[in-house]
Parts: structure tokens; C-alpha cells; sequence
């Protein structure tokens, strides 16, 4: 995208994200080592990838 929006590139289709998302660009961390993530909610990302699991949480059918 050459005009990416401002903000997260992933924020339109996370269903996680929030208005940080939207209007602050993460910076590159690194989460473990050799793990690098850009996400303001990577604290959070276990409790985030256990509610990913559940029915809708992408907008679809289970």
C-alpha cells in the first residue's frame, strides 16, 4: 500500500483493535527473543489469541 492509512495496517480487519489502533502506528518490539511484533496489544496477546478461538470473533458463522 503506498498511502497506508494512519495508524495500525491491521487495524481495519482486527477485531481487536482499538483507537490507538487506528491512529497510532505500533513500533517494532521484541516480544521474545528473536520475536519481533508491531501491536500495541502484544501484552495482551495470549488472552487475545484464547478469544480469537471463539464463534464470531471474525465475522463469521461458526
Amino acid at each position: 500500500m503506498q498511502n497506508p492509512p494512519p495508524g495500525c495496517r491491521f487495524a481495519a480487519r482486527c477485531p481487536f483493535a482499538t483507537d490507538q489502533c487506528r491512529v497510532e502506528e505500533p513500533m517494532l518490539t521484541e516480544d521474545a527473543p528473536g520475536h519481533f511484533v508491531a501491536c500495541h496489544r502484544a501484552v495482551e496477546a495470549a488472552a487475545l489469541r484464547e478469544e480469537a478461538k471463539q464463534p464470531g470473533t471474525w465475522g463469521t458463522a461458526a
